[in-house]
């Protein structure tokens, strides 16, 4: 590895751990009492089963991000909320090595979109780990569910990536071994956040947009030529799960209107609002102002398909979307990839599910396409 590539990610490690340095001293609050409360009552081995299994915060219960609180329950019952800071904050500074790690290896592979400079790597790593909008999903101690599931994911795209190292040489061993991680990797991001159920499709903008753009020449060009089988083994593999997904959403559609009875909006005004606020969510990252940085949105306002505001964001959408599907086709896949892994990663929590309107932690995995 380049001396010159790894020198400055160790720095930027070093530089946002003095900066998250300063989020200790923090406080439980929020929905930290709802996912951690059970481990008071339990004391014993017994009891920690029952409290990792016993997760409500979403329909798989969490479990792995469950064990992970429970190895530090003696600073939870002696109301110190540092130690889980801390843990946080190491989860994140991972989560930047191996962001880094991908993009170089990205690059090494796709020279012809991502160019060759040895600080690409570094300034993705950089830029999207010190993102003012993504600090809540580090100092806020229960959104480790997070980026705890976005840790796997990101181990996820690695595998992916052998994976197609593996079909390229041909071995079926190999293939299927990657193959069996990528799946690992997405059973445990989705036990830690059931967004973690949305890396096949992410990994499908990126199978079908950077690496087969047209114009595109991969150094596994010869291996799809010689071995097609493989590639379509690979290709099912990230298919059959993105359909699983999209179907069961799918399938939700007919009953979805009737989980709203709680919410201050309805389903067409929670899809409206979505539509302007996944527009606001880039701004805040790309030009963040203090004001716009909180974790206590409920006052977001409530918008409708007639509003003009939301019609405008609609537009700019089908605009930038038609604008990376022309560049797609000239052989410029870049714009297309931001958009599609943006919306895509966005897709469960900024959907039709009847979820509060707007959090800055929900574009942790979905704003490392855009930085790329």
């Amino acid at each position: 590895m380049p001396d010159l590539r790894l020198k400055p990610v160790l720095a930027i490690v070093v530089a946002l751990l003095v900066i998250y340095g300063f989020g200790t001293g923090g406080i439980f609050f929020i929905d930290d009492a709802p996912s951690m409360d059970g481990m008071l009552a339990a004391g014993d081995g017994g009891g920690a089963a029952a409290y990792v299994l016993s997760g409500s915060a979403g329909p798989l219960g969490r479990p792995v991000a469950l064990a992970t609180f429970w190895l530090q329950r003696g600073a939870y019952v002696a109301g110190n909320a540092n130690p889980f800071l801390w843990v946080n904050m190491g989860i994140h500074l991972l989560n930047v090595l191996l962001l880094w790690w991908l993009a170089l290896r990205l690059q090494r592979r796709l020279p012809q979109w991502l160019g060759r400079s040895p600080w690409l790597a570094p300034a993705v790593a950089f830029l999207w780990g010190g993102m003012p909008v993504l600090a809540s999903a580090s100092l806020m101690i229960v959104q480790r569910m997070t980026t705890l599931s976005a840790l796997f994911a990101l181990l996820g795209m690695h595998a992916y990536l052998w994976a197609r190292t593996q079909a390229a040489r041909g071995s079926w061993p190999g293939l299927l071994l990657a193959l069996g991680a990528l799946g690992l990797c997405t059973l445990l991001s989705a036990l830690s956040k059931e967004n973690g159920v949305l890396l096949p499709l992410l990994l499908l903008v990126l199978h079908g947009v950077l690496f087969g753009a047209p114009g595109q020449h991969a150094p596994e060009a010869a291996g799809q030529a010689a071995h097609p089988w493989l590639w379509r083994v690979l290709l099912a593999s990230l298919c059959l799960p993105g359909a699983a997904v999209i179907g069961y959403m799918a399938a939700k559609v007919p009953t979805i209107a009737g989980t709203y009875w709680n919410r201050p909006f309805d389903l067409p005004e929670r899809l409206a609002s979505e539509a302007v606020i996944l527009w606001e969510y880039l701004r805040v990252a790309f030009l963040p102002r203090l004001a716009d940085l909180s974790p206590f949105r409920d006052d977001y306002p409530i918008r409708h398909f007639s509003d003009g505001v939301v019609q405008l964001a609609l537009a700019g959408w089908v605009l930038a979307l038609g604008a990376g599907a022309w560049l797609w086709w000239r052989g410029r896949p870049l714009l297309l990839f931001a958009l599609l892994w943006y919306l895509a990663g966005h897709l469960l929590e900024s959907g039709m599910f009847a979820l509060f309107l707007y959090f800055e932690h929900r574009n942790y995995v979905p704003l490392m396409g855009p930085v790329l």
